[in-house]
């Protein structure tokens, strides 16, 4: 996706997605601790959006609100 011109990031909060599992390879903006609920996880992920606004993007948001 970079290659491409894309903008890169991964937002959520739960284990798996940790650094221990090299979850964060190939992600610009990388996130995995976000506490708080979903309000904070697209909180998070907005503010970064509008750091380059109309810049594409490819964004990977994980909830746990619906478990």
């Amino acid at each position: 996706m970079k290659a491409a011109g894309y903008r890169t990031a991964l937002v959520g909060f739960q284990y798996q997605l940790s650094p221990r599992f090299n979850q964060q390879q190939g992600f610009d903006f990388y996130q995995n601790n976000i506490s708080g609920g979903g309000g904070k996880i697209v909180s998070t992920f907005l503010d970064w959006v509008e750091e380059a606004p109309g810049k594409p993007f490819f964004a990977y948001l994980h909830f746990l609100d619906i478990h």
